[in-house]
């Protein structure tokens, strides 16, 4: 039980009157969150609470009366065989409605997690290709780099460091700022023009200020 988790509504922990059934209520709802009941016996709630059964029975009986739970009983003949444990129709049909929302949620952060992982190592793989050995400090800046340069700018750009023979992150964040300068020095300091020099370089969406608190964010590093 302690890896999950449980929704918890307002009206819930601001009525006194189960103050001290909360924790249980909160541990049927999350029982009975997939299937909508559940069949925890009192033993195996005493033990998730160290506390005795009848104490979990008391707390039971709270939760019925105040209309949070409905308790079922399945018997053979006079023996009681089963207990169901549900939140009344009102609850678990919020209680639904949040877990469907909660389970979207995780599901998109898990994909936006997985594209951003997947996405890290095609900016890194592009640069060790022209810098071989990376250091700590390097992927501090790498990371600046994918929250403001497309890999299509990256791929552009390490063209120019090389021909300039620069293999520093500095020099690479100078042409991604200004990728078109760069390209008119590189075309003055010589008579050589390589074929990506004539070829058209995409810009930037950056604005000068947006330029500047990049080069602010990464003066630590450069």
């Amino acid at each position: 039980m302690n890896n999950g988790y449980s929704i918890c509504f307002n009206e819930w922990a601001l009525d006194k009157d189960i103050k001290n059934e909360l924790g249980l209520l909160l541990i049927i709802s999350s029982l009975t969150a997939e299937k909508g009941y559940c069949y925890a016996s009192n033993k195996y709630l005493a033990s998730i609470f160290e506390t005795t059964e009848e104490t979990i029975s008391r707390k039971i009986k709270t939760l019925q009366e105040k209309n949070y739970i409905t308790v079922e009983y399945e018997k053979k003949g006079c023996e009681i065989i089963n207990r169901k444990l549900r939140l009344t129709k009102i609850s678990i049909v919020d209680y639904q409605k949040y877990q469907s929302s909660i389970d979207k949620n995780v599901k998109e952060n898990n994909i936006m997690i997985n594209n951003i992982s997947i996405n890290r190592e095609i900016y890194i793989e592009e640069i060790e290709k022209w810098k071989p050995i990376l250091t700590p400090t390097d992927f501090e800046i790498i990371n600046k780099i994918i929250e403001n340069f497309t890999i299509e700018q990256v791929r552009e750009a390490i063209p120019i460091c090389e021909y300039n023979n620069a293999y520093s992150l500095k020099y690479l964040i100078q042409v991604l700022t200004n990728p078109r300068k760069e390209k008119i020095n590189v075309a003055k300091k010589s008579g050589i023009n390589p074929k990506w020099l004539n070829e058209d370089i995409e810009s930037h969406d950056l604005s000068d200020e947006e330029i500047e608190k990049l080069k602010e964010d990464l003066k630590d590093y450069l």
